[in-house]
């Protein structure tokens, strides 16, 4: 990427990296286990070398951006469609949108029929969707598609100002230690926005509230 500063033009060299799909390159829909960090980034280093001896190993970078994943799993597609449409209602302080997208019928910003982003101005975002339907229309010939149909993806964002916060919190001196610390990291993160989005509880259909009444 090129970038200018004051009267001169830096160039800085971004790495992307799926970590499940570094280990396994077809596994479109699991969830990357942090236990396996050390043959990610010794995988990585071989890698990055087959494409040239001088570009730099893994912890010679700095982390600009992670994501944090969950695979919630539900009973079918009707049961991911209602909770969605209720994870729409939740409470979103000033600080925090909920995205909308660009809808070429109605020619106006709409939000997503597929999931929900929350995003914020303090280097998050924060995103439930449905993973069956965004392999139907990303990549349709994924392997084992149709195990992603019960499943809400849950992504948390974090970017570079909250990356930065994050490694002074933690206390990371490193690309490969900030990975590592990464399941206290990630857990941290999911309580935090859960509760500030949702809180606590139970959903229930309209019909099984009647019921509980009803019996009560």
């Amino acid at each position: 990427k090129k970038y200018k500063q004051d009267e001169y033009n830096h160039h800085v060299l971004y790495y992307r990296i799926n970590p499940r799909r570094v280990l396994e390159n077809h596994n479109y829909i699991g969830i990357f286990n942090s236990k396996n960090i050390d043959k990610l980034i010794k995988k990585f280093n071989i890698l990055i070398k087959t494409v040239s001896p001088f570009l730099p190993e893994f912890d010679s970078c700095n982390i600009s951006r992670i994501d944090y994943c969950s695979n919630v799993e539900l009973n079918d597609q009707a049961v991911i469609d209602s909770y969605i449409n209720l994870l729409k209602r939740g409470y979103f302080p000033s600080k925090y949108t909920i995205k909308k997208y660009k809808n070429e019928k109605s020619k106006r910003n709409t939000l997503s029929k597929n999931g929900i982003t929350i995003t914020g101005n303090n280097g998050i975002e924060v995103t439930y969707y449905n993973k069956y339907r965004q392999l139907k229309e990303k990549n349709p010939k994924c392997r084992y598609i149709d195990n992603s149909k019960k499943i809400i993806r849950i992504e948390i964002r974090c970017f570079k100002k909250k990356v930065r916060h994050l490694t002074k919190k933690f206390k990371c001196t490193s690309a490969s230690s900030f990975l590592k610390e990464s399941d206290i990291i990630g857990k941290y993160i999911f309580k935090h926005y859960a509760n500030i989005f949702y809180g606590t509880g139970d959903f229930y259909k309209l019909t099984d509230i009647y019921s509980m009444i009803d019996k009560s």
